[in-house]
């Protein structure tokens, strides 16, 4: 598997790392040069002096053989463009980080667009996973069906007194309640 990541900086390096092994190998651009001798000091990869941005570098490069490319610059728009830019030219797969909170309500919108395969949000991510934490002890509701009339609900009973240690043919508060799963 060939791996393009563009964008050296924290999550750039990270991914390279995790990605290097002898079946992936990975291929990191940024237009830094001193974070490049560096990452080239401490790991076996290609790395690419140039802008991602450049169409005439990735057709250099031959992003058409490029079975994933990751555009996680510090510029959302440059890594809207560049993963789009790779999947136009025929790499796979692309992948594009978008941290602006300003985008969050467009993230599909922008994915189906420019035709990237898949949109991270990182902050939107962490604050999903925070908010599951912290919602997993509440009753909170997954969706409303039949046009209202009928609504899908999960909680954890561990806060619910009459539901601990209490068969369910013993609870006399669950009237007009279909239990799904347990």
């Amino acid at each position: 598997m060939k791996v393009m990541v563009i964008g050296a900086g924290k999550l750039g390096t990270k991914l390279a790392t995790a990605m290097i092994n002898g079946e992936i190998h990975v291929t990191i651009m940024d237009s830094n040069a001193i974070v490049l001798d560096r990452i080239k000091d401490h790991m076996d990869v290609l790395t690419v002096n140039a802008n991602g941005a450049r169409k005439d570098i990735l057709e250099e490069l031959d992003i058409a053989k490029y079975d994933l490319t990751i555009a996680v610059t510090s510029s959302d728009e440059t890594n809207i463009l560049i993963s789009s830019m790779a999947k136009k030219l025929g790499c796979t797969r692309s992948i594009a980080r978008i941290r602006n909170p300003e985008y969050i309500n467009q993230l599909d919108f922008k994915k189906n667009s420019f035709e990237i395969d898949h949109v991270i949000n990182p902050e939107l991510s962490t604050s999903n996973e925070i908010l599951r934490y912290l919602l997993d002890s509440y009753t909170f509701y997954f969706g409303n069906y039949a046009h209202g009339k009928v609504s899908l609900v999960n909680f954890n009973i561990k806060n619910t007194v009459d539901f601990v240690n209490t068969r369910i043919s013993n609870l006399n508060c669950i009237d007009g309640i279909l239990i799904a799963a347990i």
